[in-house]
């Protein structure tokens, strides 16, 4: 989760609040979710699954958001 954090620390100037709110609670949720469980539980618990779909869609629009920014 670190690393996902210090994306979004260093994204921030490109990025809205709204975006940095919203990738911050995907963190978070995921975090909780992997909180209860061995991580080297394999395969991915089923509780983990909507959570990291949450990240996962979260840095799509990071990731969008900086692309467009550069574009213009």
């Amino acid at each position: 989760m670190r690393g996902a954090e210090r994306a979004v620390t260093l994204a921030r100037s490109l990025l809205s609040d709204e975006t940095v709110d919203r990738m911050r609670e995907a963190i978070d949720g995921l975090a909780q979710a992997l909180a209860d469980h061995d991580q080297q539980q394999r395969p991915m618990p089923p509780g983990c699954v909507v959570p990291l779909a949450v990240v996962r869609d979260a840095f799509h629009l990071v990731h969008g958001a900086v692309v467009g920014r550069h574009k213009s």
